[in-house]
């Protein structure tokens, strides 16, 4: 129970300690605050280290551990340091312990903090940057489809494995391995949008890339599906 207990404070400890500094960082009650200090950061050092204080999620929450955790535990727990600060004793050791009791409090809020944060941003921060991926190759990748051309653009790509994926049966899922179903679906697909010659045409230039896609497609994120999409339409 005290395990549970500890894990479940330090846990609340964390995400308050993370709203906090976030607060801190990002919050437009601060905003005035965070301009003033950037302003006067060129030919202040006090101001440059604030300025640096306000961009470092670790050094913030280090700051705010020690302030808003570490100090109270000192003033009202049962560090030494509550003993030193009522009077009772000043030895040199309790005055060591004391505070290194206090900052290591104050880090380890930090180090909750951190990883706190890290986990909170972890899936959006990895969808933009997915996002970004199947952008950028995107750009660089896709063409113009003119009308019967037998051009076929990323978008029209990824429709034709959406429809493959939607048609699979997941039951027997075998991806494009089983030729005769998946070549006949993909048949089907094209042919609604070019000519049967064109449409044979495109799928054995195609045939190679469905079947890399469905190897390497190793997961449901839709994110992470379209940046694999886009990079191996890129080899068409």
């Amino acid at each position: 129970m005290t395990i549970l207990f500890f894990i479940v404070l330090t846990v609340f400890v964390a995400v308050a300690n993370k709203q906090i500094g976030f607060i801190l960082m990002k919050g437009s009650i601060f905003e005035p605050l965070r301009r003033a200090i950037g302003r006067k950061a060129p030919a202040s050092f006090f101001a440059g280290k604030l300025k640096e204080l306000f961009s470092c999620k670790l050094c913030m929450s280090a700051q705010t551990g020690l302030l808003f955790f570490a100090t109270p535990a000192a003033l009202f727990g049962t560090n030494p340091l509550t003993a030193i600060l009522a009077g009772e004793t000043t030895t040199l050791v309790t005055v060591s312990i004391g505070a290194l009791l206090w900052f290591t409090t104050g880090m380890y809020v930090s180090a909750a903090t951190m990883l706190a944060w890290n986990a909170l941003e972890y899936l959006p921060e990895r969808n933009r940057i997915l996002q970004e991926h199947y952008e950028a190759i995107r750009s660089l990748a896709a063409k113009k489809v003119g009308a019967g051309d037998g051009e076929i653009s990323l978008e029209l790509f990824c429709e034709l494995i959406a429809h493959l994926e939607k048609e699979c049966d997941p039951i027997f899922w075998c991806g494009f391995e089983r030729l005769a179903c998946r070549k006949e679906t993909a048949e089907e697909f094209l042919e609604g949008r070019f000519d049967a010659d064109t449409a044979q045409s495109v799928l054995a230039r195609l045939s190679p890339r469905l079947r890399q896609y469905f190897a390497k497609r190793e997961t449901d994120d839709a994110q992470e599906r379209l940046a694999l999409q886009a990079e191996i339409y890129a080899q068409t």
